[in-house]
């Protein structure tokens, strides 16, 4: 599930990427284009994850880098989801939390 999940994120980041190189009016909202695509990519993970549909989903504060985080919910159901276009941070993120998760330290389940 998480391959599938990365791939798709993959895909959708490089379509995104392609339109704005074709398109020199997708130029300036590229940022907004990129944060809307990755938000509907979060709901379908979300549905096809949990087979519930996303309730509601607010924009949380990020730390450093390009990172976009949200808080997706239903019902009982509470998740942060994390969009990011640095394919090369994404790897070293899913490498660190695996490394940590078999250490035994306290990680988020990705």
């Amino acid at each position: 599930m998480q391959k599938i999940m990365r791939i798709k994120l993959n895909l959708g980041l490089a379509r995104i990427q392609k339109e704005a190189g074709e398109r020199r009016d997708f130029l300036p909202n590229k940022q907004k284009a990129a944060t809307v695509f990755m938000e509907d990519l979060l709901h379908e993970l979300f549905v096809t994850h949990f087979g519930e549909p996303v309730e509601a989903v607010t924009p949380l504060k990020g730390g450093g880098s390009d990172r976009k985080l949200f808080r997706l919910r239903h019902a009982q159901r509470s998740v942060i989801g994390v969009t990011n276009s640095d394919r090369q941070e994404n790897l070293a993120f899913l490498g660190f939390s695996k490394h940590f998760r078999r250490a035994g330290l306290p990680v988020p389940e990705i």
